[in-house]
């Protein structure tokens, strides 16, 4: 699923198609009413270029990094996880739930005049 959030002149596009978390395509200036076409055809053109000696897939934005997805920081979990669902409450908020053994985190992300908060809470460590 392409989710497309905007608000106050700002849009804010993901990318949850799975099954790996969703990945950020887009944070700035509002893009106006898109169609799935013109969503698909922006995360076609988003996908950026492998630099040399990196991984050998582009890098993603994702909601929750990893060190498996060649995010070189502080990893969001320490071990692999998968798109478990995604949901639109409204329009203008999306529900996104992954899961690893164990552990099942809950992002929900709506946008509002300031830009796009997010929170993400362990929804249940026992699964």
């Amino acid at each position: 699923m392409l989710i497309h959030l905007q608000a106050a002149g700002t849009s804010f596009v993901l990318d949850a198609r799975g099954p790996q978390p969703p990945s950020v395509v887009h944070w700035g200036a509002a893009l106006g009413d898109l169609t799935d076409d013109d969503l698909a055809a922006l995360v076609s053109s988003a996908v950026p270029a492998v630099p040399p000696s990196s991984l050998d897939t582009p890098p993603r934005l994702s909601l929750l990094p990893t060190l498996g997805d060649g995010w070189s920081g502080r990893p969001a979990i320490g071990k692999p996880v998968s798109l478990s669902d995604v949901s639109r409450p409204s329009p203008a908020e999306v529900r996104i739930t992954s899961g690893a053994a164990g552990l099942e985190v809950v992002t929900e992300i709506e946008m509002s005049p300031q830009g796009v908060p997010a929170r993400a809470a362990p929804a249940d460590q026992h699964r």
